[in-house]
């Protein structure tokens, strides 16, 4: 199962029959790594937030893949009309969302209508 999670540490261990093993300590939980590269590349992101893939069985969870440094999500921010002619598309754009929501239009669709009315928009008031 792939998932994002913070490295907290790296403890070494030794299981019941003597053998050493590495627990990482993660905000998912604790889970292990039994390969060398993977293990190296984690102990290079404590403290940071990765996406690895992990396996479950028998209530323990081992680390199999190491996809790197997880980028942050950035969201649209979404400013208020500065003018008249900003707060025209903005009407524009809700009449878009009603369209979508009357069924006129499909999800899928509602950039690219958006964006077809504020053309027409600009070009009617150029003239």
């Amino acid at each position: 199962m792939r998932t994002n999670l913070t490295i907290e540490r790296i403890d070494e261990k030794t299981s019941k029959a003597g053998r050493k093993y590495n627990s990482i300590v993660t905000s998912q939980g604790t889970m292990t790594c039994f390969e060398k590269p993977i293990l190296d590349k984690i102990s290079e992101s404590i403290g940071k937030s990765v996406d690895v893939e992990f396996t479950e069985r028998n209530g323990f969870k081992n680390i199999t893949e190491f996809f790197g440094d997880s980028k942050p999500v950035v969201e649209k921010v979404i400013e208020a009309p500065k003018t008249l002619h900003d707060k025209n598309i903005t009407i524009l754009m809700s009449y878009v969302k009603d369209l979508v929501i009357s069924g006129k239009v499909e999800l899928k669709d509602y950039e690219e209508t958006c964006l077809r009315l504020v053309k027409v928009y600009k070009t009617l008031s150029d003239i």
